[in-house]
């Protein structure tokens, strides 16, 4: 089964042009193996914070809402 595929396009600085072109050259490989790859990397990394994230903001608002929620300041208290 093959993924459908999107088109994008950005606005890079001619100097990431010029280093994105030479290192595609001498590695021998498109210019957009090396787009995909650290798109990826990025997106990957970002979208696992982001879950987290909103895991978090979930887990308190359910704390929250069950009264079972100790402050930061509660939590020293007793140290």
């Amino acid at each position: 089964m093959t993924a459908k595929l999107s088109n994008i396009s950005a606005h890079i600085s001619e100097d990431l042009a010029q280093k994105l072109q030479k290192v595609a050259e001498f590695e021998e490989r498109p210019k957009s193996y090396y787009i995909k790859k650290g798109l990826s990397e990025i997106i990957d990394e970002k979208f696992a914070d982001m879950q987290s994230y909103l895991s978090a903001r979930k887990t308190l608002s359910e704390a929250r809402k069950n009264n079972d929620f100790v402050s930061f300041e509660e939590v020293f208290e007793e140290v």
